[in-house]
């Protein structure tokens, strides 16, 4: 629905009470709509309502759509994610009914990681994988392992984030974008830049597309170790493809600041660099400036598209 996708909860939860004062009764595709929308926004607390008193109320049983949304929306809860009632309500799921699907476990690993609960998310995600090699229905996808290595890498396990990945290699699925760039979350906690470069030339390699929220992970584990070298020589080709129209733009403003500072580290070392000369410094410092242009305008028109996408789902909502 219009408000869901918008992620307008107050407007969804306002138009079910409009339609329960117009002694309309919302179904469960309506009421699944709701959660959904409190979902997207981590409104746990008005997940969890609709689900325990507005749904029995109106005697209408949750499905595993109306649990898979509740335990997103404590996924999404700020400011941390609510990772044992998550668990709570997957555990409870077969009790009331519900059995849960591969986005229950999904969800709730994720919620678990975000909560802090690390071992009990890696706990969670070698249940399912241990369920679906002994022939269980449910099978884990690469949101099943993203979600796990993103679990290790806001704990800092990095080893833990290395080993999900390597057996989601070994189970021959495709690694996202997003699986990589939380693997190098990871390794950029654990101060190995050299790996994490490492796990970037994997994404090249792979023909995956680059963002900049990658990029500047790298290029901070590099700036941390003062290694601005090494970080410069692993992103610069990746700009360079788009500057040569082969790429779409991989960065944003905080990769052209961290650009500067390392250049600017580079230059204060006592030591000379190693492979890049001073003329190709220079080079990459004269493209900065158009580079920074050309961040600024491609984030001016996401910013306006957003705010036409919110419009525009609002008017549809009040249609």
């Amino acid at each position: 629905s219009a408000c869901e996708r918008a992620g307008e909860w107050q407007r969804a939860l306002q138009l079910l009470s409009d339609m329960q004062a117009e002694h309309i009764e919302p179904d469960l595709i309506i009421l699944n709509t709701a959660i959904g929308a409190c979902a997207r926004a981590g409104q746990s607390e008005h997940a969890m309502r609709l689900l325990r008193n507005e749904m029995p109320k109106l005697g209408i049983r949750p499905d595993v759509v109306s649990f898979n949304a509740a335990i997103t929306a404590h996924a999404n809860a700020a400011p941390k994610a609510k990772g044992a009632a998550a668990f709570a309500l997957l555990r409870g799921m077969e009790g009331e009914g519900v059995r849960p699907d591969l986005i229950s476990f999904n969800a709730a690993i994720l919620a678990l990681g975000r909560g802090g609960e690390y071992q009990q998310a890696v706990g969670l995600f070698e249940e399912v994988r241990r369920a679906a090699a002994d022939g269980a229905e449910i099978v884990p996808d690469v949101v099943t392992y993203t979600s796990a290595i993103s679990a290790c890498a806001d704990a800092g396990a990095w080893q833990m984030a290395l080993q999900v990945l390597d057996q989601l290699k070994g189970a021959r699925i495709k690694p996202s974008t997003l699986t990589y760039s939380r693997a190098i979350a990871a390794l950029e906690k654990g101060g190995e830049w050299t790996q994490a470069i490492e796990l970037l030339r994997q994404i090249s390699r792979a023909g995956l597309r680059h963002n900049a929220c990658t990029l500047n992970i790298v290029l901070r584990a590099c700036a941390a170790a003062d290694q601005p070298e090494a970080a410069i020589l692993a992103v610069w080709p990746i700009i360079a493809d788009h500057l040569n129209g082969e790429m779409p733009l991989p960065i944003d403003s905080d990769t052209i600041k961290l650009l500067r500072t390392l250049l600017a580290l580079l230059e204060a070392a006592s030591v000379p660099p190693k492979q890049l000369t001073s003329a190709e410094i220079i080079a990459i410092q004269q493209r900065l400036p158009y580079l920074t242009v050309q961040v600024q305008a491609s984030e001016n028109r996401k910013a306006t598209a957003e705010r036409l996408a919110i419009e525009g789902d609002a008017a549809l909502a009040l249609a």
